[in-house]
C-alpha cells in the first residue's frame, strides 16, 4: 500500500534570475495546490510564494542568490518527505537535502547541449554540470518525450525518466477578453509571434515567410511578443511589408497576451528546438490556430491541432500560413481541435500527475502508468 507523503518541499527557479516561463510554472502549480482541499500533503518553499512577475538582478546579486543563500534556505528548511526541484538548472540544491529525502527534479530542456550557439566553453561545461548532478535524484520528470529521450541518451543511467506535459488553463483562455494596448493594432489580419530572440527561435525566415504570405495571400500583420528584433531582421522585414505592419509589443500581462491570442488570425511558430513549446497550448486554448514547425516536441504538444512544416523550409512555412488564412472551414476545425487538446493538456491535470508521483511508494520506485508516457502521435493532415 502507498505510504501518503507528508510534506512537500518546492524548490523553484530563483526570482532573482528573472525567468519569465519558471516563474509561470511555479505560479501555475501553486494555484491548483491552493484550488484543492484535503491534500493528502502539505506544501512549503523556502522562497514563499511564486511572484506574479520578477526582473533579473545584476549577474553578482544572482550568483549569491543562487549559489549561497538559497542553498542556505533549503538547509534551515524542516526535515521533509519529498523534495522537487521545479527547474533543472538548480540541481545544485540537491547537495543541501538528506540523503534519505526522496529527490524529484523537472527537467524542462536540454538545449543548451543540442544548440549551444553564442555559449562559451565554461558556460557550456557548466551546464554539463548541472545536467550530471541529475543522477543524485530518484525521479526525473520530463515536460516531452523529446527531452526524456535527450535525457536518456545524456545520463545513460537507468535513472527513472517519466513525460509529464505542461498546461493551460483552459477556462481562463477561453473568457473572451478585451485587448487593452496603447497604441491600436493594424487592421491587417494579425500572424502572431512569439517567445526570445535566440537562434533556435528560427525568426531569421520570418522575412521570407512574411514575402510569400502578402505575395500569395495579402496584406498581414507581424505582431511579435517577447524579445525585440535585431536590426538586421527588421531591416529584412521592412523591405517586404510596410514598417507600420510590423509590431513589437515586448513583454505583455497574462491578460494582454489572452486577449492578443484571441485577436490573432493565427500563431506562428518556426522554433527548431523546444522543450515544450507552451505558446502552442495557450494559443489553443484562447481559440488561435497555430502553424509550428515539425521539429523537437512541437508535434507532441500540437498533435492533430495543428498545421506543420519544416523548420529549414520558409515556403513550407508560407504555404502552411497562406492555407489557414484562406480556408475559413480549416480554421474552424483547427480551432474546435485546440480547444479539445487545451482541455487535455490543462495544468490541473498536471497536477494531478504530479501528486500521483509525489504519493508513489518511494521504497519500490512505482510509479502510475497513466502518467508514464506522454502519447506520441504522428504528423496529423488536417
Amino acid at each position: 500500500m502507498d505510504r501518503l507523503l507528508k510534506t512537500i518541499l518546492w524548490l523553484p527557479a530563483h526570482p532573482a534570475d528573472g525567468y519569465a516561463s519558471m516563474d509561470r510554472y511555479w505560479r501555475e502549480i501553486e494555484k491548483c495546490s491552493s484550488q484543492r482541499e484535503n491534500l493528502p500533503f502539505e506544501v512549503s518553499c523556502p522562497l514563499g510564494t511564486a511572484p506574479m512577475r520578477s526582473a533579473a538582478r545584476g549577474r553578482w546579486e544572482k550568483a549569491f542568490k543562487k549559489y549561497l543563500s538559497y542553498p542556505f534556505e533549503v538547509r534551515k528548511s524542516s526535515r521533509v518527505d519529498v523534495v522537487h526541484v521545479l527547474d533543472h538548472s538548480y540541481t545544485h540544491l540537491l547537495q543541501q537535502v538528506p540523503r534519505s529525502t526522496f529527490k524529484i527534479v523537472t527537467v524542462h530542456d536540454l538545449a543548451p547541449l543540442e544548440d549551444s550557439t553564442g555559449l562559451t566553453q565554461a558556460q557550456l561545461r557548466r551546464f554539463r554540470k548541472t545536467v550530471s548532478r541529475l543522477r543524485d535524484a530518484d525521479l526525473l520528470l520530463s515536460d516531452s518525450a523529446y527531452t526524456a529521450q535527450a535525457l536518456r541518451n545524456f545520463l545513460q543511467t537507468d535513472l527513472p525518466i517519466c513525460v509529464l506535459p505542461l498546461g493551460v488553463d483552459a477556462d481562463a483562455y477561453s473568457h473572451p477578453r478585451s485587448l487593452d494596448l496603447v497604441k491600436p493594432l493594424p487592421t491587417a489580419p494579425l500572424v502572431l509571434s512569439i517567445g526570445s530572440t535566440l537562434g533556435r527561435k528560427n525568426l531569421r525566415i520570418l522575412p521570407e515567410v512574411m514575402e510569400r504570405v502578402i505575395r500569395e495571400f495579402g496584406p498581414v500583420a507581424l505582431v511579435r511578443v517577447g524579445g525585440r528584433l535585431d536590426n538586421d531582421l527588421l531591416t529584412a522585414l521592412a523591405k517586404v511589408m510596410p514598417a507600420e505592419h510590423i509590431v513589437e509589443l515586448g513583454g505583455l500581462s497574462e491578460e494582454q497576451l489572452i486577449a492578443l491570442y484571441q485577436r490573432a488570425k493565427l500563431l506562428l511558430f518556426p522554433s527548431t528546438l523546444e522543450g515544450f513549446g507552451l505558446p502552442i497550448i495557450e494559443a489553443m486554448g484562447a481559440g488561435c490556430p497555430v502553424v509550428s514547425s515539425n521539429a523537437s516536441s512541437l508535434p507532441e504538444v500540437g498533435a492533430d491541432a495543428a498545421l506543420y512544416f519544416d523548420p529549414l523550409a520558409p515556403e513550407e512555412a508560407a504555404a502552411q500560413t497562406c492555407r489557414l488564412l484562406g480556408d475559413e472551414e480549416l480554421r474552424i476545425r483547427l480551432i474546435d481541435r485546440g480547444r479539445r487538446r487545451a482541455l487535455e493538456l490543462s495544468w490541473q491535470n498536471h497536477f494531478d500527475q504530479l501528486t500521483s508521483y509525489y504519493l508513489s511508494e518511494n521504497s519500490v520506485r512505482t510509479y502510475p502508468a497513466s502518467a508514464r508516457v506522454f502519447r506520441d502521435r504522428s504528423e496529423p493532415s488536417p
